[in-house]
């Protein structure tokens, strides 16, 4: 199994509704949608006019965002002690997601 340096951008205490990676090229962000469902989207822009739906996600309370120190890899870590927690494998191209690589329950 390949292991994969990945930088947190999550907090302990409180849910981050929206975040970056390190190097501030990548931002995401949480979207409240029907029937109070959440989505994660990414953007570059300030102006979020390249924004791109990553993925949805059910748990949003323990989400927790990584992204790889070359920013190729997105983790999400969601789910709670009812949902089981979950962690799906995201490649990105160019800064943009690509469909999840791997998922993993």
């Amino acid at each position: 199994m390949m292991l994969i340096g990945i930088a947190t951008t999550s907090a302990s205490a409180e849910q981050m509704n929206e975040g970056q990676s390190l190097s501030g090229r990548i931002h995401y962000e949480l979207r409240t949608v029907a029937n109070n469902g959440k989505e994660i989207w990414l953007y570059s822009r300030e102006d979020k006019s390249d924004a791109m739906k990553l993925c949805d996600t059910e748990g949003w309370g323990n989400l927790e965002v990584h992204f790889s120190p070359d920013e190729k890899w997105i983790v999400v870590q969601d789910g709670g002690l009812s949902l089981g927690v979950r962690c799906r494998l995201f490649r990105t191209q160019n800064g943009l997601p690509r469909h999840p690589t791997i998922g993993v329950s």
